[in-house]
C-alpha cells in the first residue's frame, strides 16, 4: 500500500519536479562560464573602449577577432588584457557563443551587451 502523503510534501516534491526539468531544458548560452571564461570576459569588458579603438583606430562599439589579434599583439596593453583576448582568440566556440549570446546570427561581432550577457 503506497504511503499517504501530505498535500505541502506533494506541492514541494511537484515543485522540484518543474525546478529539475526547467533546468535541464534551460539552454547554457548564457550563464554558465567557467571563472576563466568570467575572468576573460569581465576583463574586455572593463576595457571595451581601448580594444575597440585599438583594433579598428576608431571606436565603433563592436570587436571582432581582428581587432582582438591586435590588442594580443601589443606590448603596451596590459598583461591582463592581453591574457583576456588571448583565451577568448584560442577558443573559438567560447568566442562565437560570446557572438550569438544576443542575437542567433553569427556576425563575428561582438558588443558589451554580448559580453556583459554571456556569462549571466
Amino acid at each position: 500500500m503506497p504511503k499517504k502523503r501530505s498535500a505541502a510534501s506533494v506541492a514541494i516534491l511537484a515543485f522540484t519536479g518543474l525546478a529539475l526539468s526547467v533546468m535541464a531544458a534551460t539552454p547554457a548560452s548564457a550563464g554558465s562560464c567557467t571563472q576563466s571564461q568570467v575572468i576573460a570576459v569581465e576583463t574586455i569588458e572593463g576595457h571595451f573602449a581601448m580594444v575597440d579603438r585599438m583594433g579598428s583606430g576608431r571606436e565603433d562599439r563592436l570587436i571582432n577577432r581582428d581587432d582582438l589579434r591586435v590588442v594580443a599583439s601589443n606590448s603596451s596593453v596590459p598583461n591582463s588584457v592581453r591574457s583576456s583576448v588571448n583565451y577568448v582568440l584560442a577558443d573559438d566556440a567560447f568566442f562565437n557563443r560570446i557572438d550569438r549570446v544576443r542575437n542567433p546570427q553569427l556576425d563575428g561581432l561582438i558588443n558589451e551587451d554580448d559580453l556583459r550577457t554571456v556569462c549571466g
